[in-house]
């Protein structure tokens, strides 16, 4: 963790002999948004109330880089209940805003102000894992940086999904699988 942009509140914490870090995450999903933590019971910080999830919520290490196509993570949340399985099925997540904060606990319980935020990107597909043995679910939402597309080339790409934008109710894309031959667009058979 840098300390760039941190309060003196999160670097006297940083610098302190002993304290107890925690992560929030934030996940806005249209009109309505999901907030969980990392930590054993919930917490209410800037009058959002994060779940707690514990050892259930995980995400993969976030690195700063130079790199123009940015940083991504894959945050997974694991034993969930059906509801979760439920919002995963429900929701397009494709580009919803997602954001880790890295937080510290003071003596308290409570979230010492201005948590770091360590992570603010968008998500991508989110998938989820059963085990057929155990019946456990595992939601995983993989998220990239704002920056994650910019080297990717502008223009129209040729999906039903992205077709679907441009003419409503055309399902053409839909048969191109099924067809058989190999499709040249743009150019002359």
């Amino acid at each position: 963790m840098s300390g760039r942009g941190a309060s003196i509140a999160v670097l006297d914490q940083v610098s302190a002999d002993s304290n107890q870090p925690i992560h929030l995450v934030e996940l806005y999903l249209d009109a309505a948004a999901t907030f969980a933590t990392d930590f054993y019971r919930a917490v209410a910080w800037n009058g959002n109330e994060y779940l707690a999830l514990a050892s259930y919520l995980s995400f993969d290490q976030i690195e700063e880089t130079g790199d123009l196509s940015g940083n991504q993570t894959t945050i997974r949340m694991s034993g969930v209940d059906q509801a979760w399985v439920s919002a995963v099925l429900q929701y397009d997540f494709i580009d919803r805003r997602v954001v880790i904060r890295k937080a510290f606990i003071d003596a308290f319980g409570g979230v010492v102000i201005d948590p770091l935020p360590i992570f603010d990107g968008r998500c991508d597909q989110p998938t989820i894992e059963e085990s057929p043995d155990s019946g456990d679910c595992i939601v995983s939402i993989t998220a990239g940086s704002h920056w994650v597309d910019f080297e990717r080339r502008p223009g129209r790409h040729t999906n039903l999904s992205e077709q679907q934008i441009y003419a409503p109710g055309d399902n053409g894309f839909g048969f191109i699988t099924s067809s058989g031959k190999e499709i040249l667009w743009g150019q002359k058979a």
